[in-house]
């Protein structure tokens, strides 16, 4: 029986994928418990015995929880068909900072910009369509 430890005293079922304990993969499910824990670098230890012995994960191996963005308004909604439009997105859990952003404008992309004093903010052109 495969289980994954996580923090917070959380034991799950897992499942070995091939040549596990060689270079090979154990799919556990994140427990909920783990919520306020997004950005944290997250050890994980397996035990192949049912939980008699566990094996910590090494620091490489660390588990980084993210969540979905979601945006909550774009402004405006309509654009130039002439210009450029800056567009203004306003939302949640847009990545750590100094991540990438982009903005996609159908098949086109635009690098977002995030707003110093507020990372639920970015702005991006809108390219001429």
């Amino acid at each position: 029986c495969v289980l994954c430890r996580f923090p917070r005293g959380a034991v799950v079922p897992g499942e070995v994928g091939p040549s596990a304990g060689r270079g090979g993969v154990v799919r556990c499910q994140v427990p909920g418990a783990l919520e306020g824990l997004t950005g944290t670098p997250i050890l994980v230890s397996v035990s192949f015995n049912g939980g008699v012995d566990f094996h910590p994960s090494p620091p490489s191996a660390a588990l980084h929880l993210t969540t979905e963005p979601v945006v909550r308004s774009v402004d405006p909604t309509h654009g130039f068909s002439d210009r450029p439009t800056t567009v203004t997105v306003s939302g949640v859990n847009f990545g750590p900072k100094g991540g990438d952003l982009v903005c996609v404008f159908g098949a086109m992309t635009s690098p977002a910009t995030r707003d110093p004093l507020d990372d639920g903010m970015v702005t991006c052109e809108a390219p001429v369509q």
